[in-house]
């Protein structure tokens, strides 16, 4: 995989992607040399690089006047990385408890045919949770016989 697209996955832009890469290449450099060397306009770069310093992905300093910019060393976008899969490891519980609020919603299926009826009787015979069927629940019996007393019979083994 390209790097770049790798650093866009990670949730770099791809300006940002191309400028860091620029950086990692150059070391401390300018703006006017950023901009040359990523193909990208001067008066963009200024607000890419601005960006990417609060995003915590490179630094400047100031000398004699002119702004020299900086990448973060890769070791420490591993190490962001990973604050940011604990902080998530963190809340991990409350979303899933937000997700479990919403599981609670009626469920519809539909089946149809012989596999279909056989799928509800093994799903029924399996959850023992309460089920609603809709149509000929008798004739269904009549016409999946075996099917029909293996379901009676594992339902009288749950004593449901």
């Amino acid at each position: 995989m390209e790097i770049k697209t790798l650093l866009t996955k990670l949730g770099f832009t791809d300006k940002e992607a191309a400028v860091y890469l620029s950086m990692l290449e150059l070391g401390e450099t300018t703006v006017t040399k950023l901009s040359q060397h990523s193909a990208i306009d001067r008066v963009l770069m200024y607000q890419i690089t601005r960006t990417m310093i609060e995003k915590g992905l490179a630094s400047s300093i100031i000398k004699n006047d002119v702004h020299y910019f900086s990448p973060v060393h890769p070791e420490t976008l591993l190490k962001q990385l990973k604050e940011r899969e604990q902080e998530l490891q963190r809340v991990l519980p409350e979303l899933n408890a937000k997700i479990a609020q919403q599981t609670t919603e009626t469920k519809v299926e539909l089946y149809r045919g012989r596999e279909g009826i056989n799928a509800i009787l093994r799903m029924m015979a399996r959850d023992a949770k309460q089920y609603y069927l809709i149509g000929g629940s008798d004739s269904a019996c009549r016409f999946f016989p075996t099917e029909g007393a293996q379901f009676l019979k594992a339902m009288e083994k749950q004593k449901i």
